[in-house]
């Protein structure tokens, strides 16, 4: 099983999205590749190319801190199996050590944090009459 995990200087980033790279493990824990994350400065798109990323590397489980409503639901949609870690990791080697640390499975997106830009971007479509069009006056 491959595990993909959202990681800054060696740990596990504090939010999905804004993470500086991801790392993939098989299931031993051995790391298999650490890729940029594509969505630091490609908005929506770079949210996308992780997507296939994902798929690139036939991801099947994403260990995480903290995501937004709208990220979790593109990755439960494609089958993946999301957990959530409680509290503190030393490491993203702690990840594979069971007794070290506790993960919880996400299973509904609205276990995701909501977005905050989200009511700003539909605002902004609604006015211009784009709603649900991904315009540069939405910026997603």
């Amino acid at each position: 099983m491959i595990t993909a995990i959202p990681v800054n200087n060696d740990k596990l980033a504090g939010h999905f999205t804004k993470a500086m790279s991801f790392s993939f493990y098989d299931g031993a824990g051995v790391l298999l590749a650490s890729r940029a994350n594509p969505s630091l400065n490609e908005g929506c798109h770079g949210k996308k190319q992780i997507l296939d990323l994902f798929d690139r590397y036939k991801v099947e489980r994403v260990l995480i801190k903290n995501i937004g409503d709208k990220m979790l639901n593109k990755l439960l949609a494609k089958d993946l199996m999301v957990f959530q870690t409680q509290g503190r990791l030393a490491s993203v080697d702690d990840l594979f050590q069971p007794e070290q640390v506790s993960l919880h499975q996400l299973c509904l997106a609205t276990e995701g944090r909501p977005s905050g830009n989200a009511s700003k971007q539909q605002a902004c479509c609604q006015k211009s009459g784009l709603q649900g069009k991904h315009t540069g006056c939405c910026k997603h």
